[in-house]
């Protein structure tokens, strides 16, 4: 086969394994670059951790050596041989070294001190021990170093180690001052305040610093002290070679606080930094390490890792390429039977498509064919189905309920009921004027496409159109079904809404009382088709029920009384110009009118408006002024009894006061409010009735449909759907034995407590409380 041989490549082979494959290096390049990253992470903060503990216990022993010299130096301070140095401004020889040589026990008892020195600001004089030197008042004991510095210092700080330097070009550290004054300005010359100093041999913190250091793994490592002024205390060098790192950690500083680490890249060394404040003295400890001898453990790993991909990578593709093939098993085993039927042979394939598009094609082929045969199926199917419900509808008395089963679909063992619900398109003239025959086609395969997928979704039946501007649902349902009004009454909605939605067509709904033989279909057909009629009443996209029409019958009249007529005939013969009487009579005409039998309501506007033709050329004196053919015409032409009343107005009462639709005020609100009390009682059931759904049926908006009612009924129109819903509450209650729930839905209600209240405030009783004392009386 030809288009065979252009995939002996294997292309969907290659696809899967190469996606098996990236998909592995993927996952493992990325999980182990997380490892790394993530390895690299975590040591970092373990060498941050531990370098903090290690600078923290440098700080502790610099901050224990100035509470150990605050100590010493208090208690020499105020020793009476220390502050007669100190106060005195011409001491006697005698006491004067007597005061000096005291000095001497306390400087081989400390290590730490190098000398002891008392600055007396009285005579400007330096005291100081020493075996060497001859006392001399102006020698501060330390080359004049001491001297040099307090010259030169703005303030001097107290009970804190001060770094001396040997000069101002040499910053090596000659030795610490540790001063003690009474003076709280932080002055010594000019202030009037001696000074007692202790001078600490600067080799006890470099010794500490270099042992701490040395006990880290790391040869390259360094330990700097920054005291308060920014000089590196323990730079030994004085080359300021560490000014540059020593300038970031105080930005660092200054903008952070507290510990911090960083990684410095300064002079194209990578480098491990961290610093630790000493509050005490004003220092900063900064511990500095190689970065690339603190990270060798994670270059070995990273090494070890890239090896380690490299395997694994190796495995990858060979594991790829065996569980590609175990993929690719059941697509090869499909081109082989391709392969082995001799029609699909010239099956057209693009040469840049793969295996699966040699397959998608063949089936792509196979499916066409299987749809094309189904439609034809189906056509057929439809059709003889389509015929067996119109001759159920038309001649149901011939056809036995088992075949009727049969050929429906239906199952003859369990109990049916049939119903019809029938949908007239509103407005039909308008509708066959404005519209193509190829778009009423097309509107009228759509609506009945809308019409059986609605009906598909809540119960079996089937559509049909029966021509001009009707269509016919025939549904079955279950005997039993106690709710099968309500499914009836929701299906009807819902097509009228769908249909309004996409295609802005109004459909009027009617059906009638199920049954449960389907010999009487085409008696409840022709049932149905009477109750069509009383859209004439109930207007367009009306839903037209059995108790609707009963609750009609119910205040149905004999006919038109004699003395409304006689009066409105009356007015237009005499043309006095009082059109607000004739409009009332009119109207209350049309209210007689509204409750005839449809047949009675069509003889009584033919005569009416026979009278009134008459009545209006014998007012004219011209006999040819009104054709009452056209008139007649145009009265069969309207779709409802509103319409007509609008066609008299506009016949008989030219000067009558119009509103924006045509009709006086007081009859179109009697319409309007009519309409709606008929809307409530034939959708009760429905939970979204309200004022808006009214208002949509209606064309009007809800606030002044709102406005309307509340004028007439001193009521809202939510409360007129309550007091609706309560009332037939109340008579399921008192009338069957179902429970709270079920008659709650059977209202429209679907909240139980909001239910329980209107009932309460509606009759002052619960509804377990109304049924209770119901069947009390019964009893």
């Amino acid at each position: 086969m030809k288009w065979l041989r252009m995939y002996t490549g294997k292309k969907y082979w290659f696809k899967m394994l190469i996606s098996i494959a990236l998909l592995s290096i993927v996952v493992v390049v990325l999980s182990s670059t997380a490892l790394f990253y993530k390895s690299r992470n975590t040591l970092l903060n373990m060498q941050h951790e531990s370098n903090r503990k290690m600078l923290e216990q440098v700080s502790y022993n610099v901050d224990f050596t100035d509470r150990m010299l605050t100590n010493l130096i208090t208690s020499t301070y105020f020793d009476a041989r220390t502050a007669y140095l100190l106060e005195t401004a011409q001491p006697e020889e005698f006491k004067l070294y007597a005061s000096i040589m005291s000095f001497e026990k306390l400087q081989s008892s400390v290590p730490l001190l190098q000398s002891i020195t008392v600055y007396n600001s009285r005579n400007g004089c330096y005291y100081y021990y020493s075996e060497a030197k001859v006392l001399n008042c102006r020698d501060d004991g330390v080359d004049g170093k001491l001297d040099r510095y307090l010259m030169g210092a703005d303030s001097v700080p107290k009970l804190q180690l001060v770094p001396i330097y040997y000069g101002e070009s040499d910053r090596r550290i000659s030795h610490f001052s540790f001063f003690m004054y009474s003076n709280a300005a932080g002055t010594l010359f000019g202030s009037g305040s001696s000074a007692l100093i202790f001078n600490i041999k600067p080799e006890w913190l470099f010794a500490n610093v270099s042992e701490i250091n040395r006990l880290t793994e790391y040869s390259d490592s360094h330990l700097l002290i920054i005291d308060g002024s920014g000089n590196i205390v323990n730079d030994l060098s004085g080359s300021g070679s560490w000014n540059r790192l020593r300038d970031r950690i105080e930005a660092r500083r200054q903008s952070d606080g507290g510990s911090r680490s960083f990684i410095d890249n300064s002079d194209g060394l990578s480098s491990l930094v961290t610093y630790v404040p000493s509050p005490n003295n004003d220092w900063t400890i900064v511990s500095v390490q190689p970065y690339d001898a603190v990270f060798q453990v994670i270059r070995e790993m990273k090494a070890f890792a890239m090896v380690a991909v490299a395997v694994v990578l190796l495995l990858t593709a060979a594991s790829s390429a065996l569980l590609a093939s175990r993929l690719y098993n059941p697509v090869s085993g499909i081109l082989r039977l391709i392969r082995k039927d001799p029609e699909l042979d010239g099956t057209p394939v693009s040469g840049n498509r793969d295996e699966f598009g040699v397959i998608s094609t063949v089936l792509e082929r196979t499916m066409s064919e299987m749809r094309s045969l189904k439609q034809k199926q189906d056509s057929q199917s439809g059709i003889l189905r389509g015929y067996y419900v119109r001759q159920l509808l038309l001649d149901s008395p011939h056809v036995s309920p088992l075949d009727a089963a049969d050929k429906l679909n239906v199952g003859a063992e369990r109990g049916l009921s049939y119903a019809i619900c029938m949908f007239k398109l509103d407005d039909y003239a308008d509708f066959l004027r404005d519209n193509s025959p190829e778009d009423r086609r097309l509107y009228t395969f759509s609506i009945g496409n809308i019409m059986q997928e609605i009906v598909s979704k809540s119960m079996s039946g089937d559509v049909i159109d029966a021509g001009g501007d009707h269509f016919v649902a025939l549904l079955y349902g279950d005997r039993a079904d106690d709710d099968l009004d309500a499914q009836i009454s929701r299906l009807s909605t819902d097509v009228q809404e769908t249909v309004m939605r996409y295609y802005k067509l109004s459909l009027t709904a009617v059906y009638g009382d199920p049954v449960s033989d389907c010999r009487q279909i085409s008696r409840l057909y022709k049932t149905v088709e009477d109750y069509a009629k009383y859209r004439f009443v109930y207007g367009k996209q009306s839903v037209i029920t059995p108790a609707l029409l009963r609750l009609s019958e119910e205040k149905e009249s004999d006919g038109v009384p004699p003395e409304p007529e006689k009066s409105w005939i009356a007015a237009i013969r005499a043309q006095d110009g009082n059109d607000g009487d004739s409009a009332r009579c009119l109207t209350e005409l049309f209210e007689y009118i509204a409750r005839c039998r449809y047949d009675q309501m069509i003889n009584a506007l033919l005569a009416l408006a026979a009278s009134a033709t008459h009545a209006k050329r014998s007012a004219s004196g011209d006999a040819d002024s009104t054709d009452l053919r056209s008139v007649y015409k145009l009265i069969l032409e309207k779709e409802t009894l509103g319409e007509v009343y609008e066609l008299f107005i506009s016949l008989f009462h030219t000067s009558a006061p119009y509103d924006s639709h045509g009709t006086t005020d007081g009859t179109k609100r009697q319409l309007l409010i009519g309409t709606i009390k008929h809307i409530v009682e034939a959708r009760y059931t429905d939970p979204s009735l309200c004022l808006q759904s009214i208002a949509d049926m209606v064309n009007l908006s809800s606030s002044y449909v709102g406005k309307q009612f509340r004028d007439e009924e001193a009521m809202s129109v939510a409360k007129y759907i309550t007091a609706v819903r309560m009332k037939h509450a109340a008579h399921l209650l008192e009338r069957t034995d179902s429970s709270i729930n079920t008659v709650m839905e059977k209202v429209g209600i679907v909240n139980q407590s909001y239910f329980f209240k209107l009932f309460k405030q509606q009759f002052s009783l619960t509804p377990n409380e109304y049924k209770m004392q119901y069947t009390g009386k019964n009893e």
